[in-house]
């Protein structure tokens, strides 16, 4: 899987909504963003089926489409040391991780299943794209056959999941996700000398920002193959004054993304669709 993939599942929690929705029918039940808490118990967060992953992601103009199954979501999160929290408000949170202690050799192996032959994304027209079986992994994961996709997100896309080991999935709908357009900074990655940071908001409640922000320093008292970055989870409401709590530690913005996240619960399983849009 892509590089970026990695940053999406380790340090942005996409996918994880890690919860077995067992019993009832047997279909599926979409899960909006702001339902998750409520449709989906805490105290019911036990893992007895399988996690699906289907990332979309847009970046200059250009989409591309991933996905995989597997059937050991137990150890998901953060891997290795356990993220600082150096700042949080109004839901809103900073989170110092250490990245270079993160070990992927250390890591359970993922061990994924197959969804069906393909998925598809459909339209009134027809099939917009496929999400093909890839072989060449040793393991079953999904792609497009183009590696991106240069065209407008249609208005009207549904996605369907046929099912094998992971059970069938139809009709997702997928709204477009607004590009993500920095305002401030300008043509520079570093934190302007204000500390704010301005983008075009989106108007979907749905969306949140998410910011990896990275040192180009380490703190005296720390070791020198220690490398940190600071992961903010903020509200897609245009601007963010960065705190000094954060500050003190990073000088870059490494990336930003606009986020969406949509939870299927089917059988014992649980799809999530990441929706990102890059900068």
């Amino acid at each position: 899987m892509r590089a970026s993939l990695l940053w999406l599942a380790r340090y942005v929690g996409l996918g994880v909504v890690l919860v077995g929705c067992g019993g009832g029918s047997g279909g599926a039940k979409s899960v909006s963003a702001g339902d998750q808490d409520s449709a989906l118990d805490p105290s019911e967060q036990t893992v007895s089926g399988m996690q699906g992953n289907v990332v979309i992601e847009e970046r200059s103009g250009r989409y591309y489409l991933d996905a995989w199954f597997s059937v050991d979501t137990s150890t998901a999160g953060t891997p290795g040391a356990p993220p600082e929290l150096l700042y949080t408000s109004h839901g809103e949170t900073c989170e110092r991780v250490n990245t270079a202690a993160i070990d992927p050799a250390a890591e359970p192996p993922l061990v994924t299943v197959s969804a069906g032959e393909s998925l598809e994304l459909i339209t009134r027209a027809g099939v917009w794209a496929q999400l093909a079986l890839q072989s060449g992994w040793g393991m079953p994961v999904y792609a497009s056959e183009l590696r991106s996709i240069r065209q407008a997100w249609p208005e009207d896309v549904m996605l369907d999941v046929p099912g094998d080991d992971f059970p069938a999935v139809a009709s997702t709908a997928l709204d477009p996700l607004a590009p993500l357009a920095l305002v401030a900074p300008v043509d520079s990655r570093s934190i302007p000398d204000d500390g704010k940071l301005v983008w075009e908001a989106s108007i979907d409640e749905r969306d949140l920002i998410t910011l990896v922000l990275r040192e180009e320093r380490v703190a005296p008292n720390e070791a020198s193959d220690t490398r940190f970055s600071v992961i903010c989870q903020l509200e897609d409401d245009g601007e963010f004054l960065v705190p000094d709590e954060v500050t003190e530690y990073v000088d870059w913005i490494a990336r930003a993304a606009r986020v969406r996240t949509t939870t299927v619960a089917a059988e014992d399983s649980v799809l999530t669709v990441v929706q990102v849009s890059e900068r």
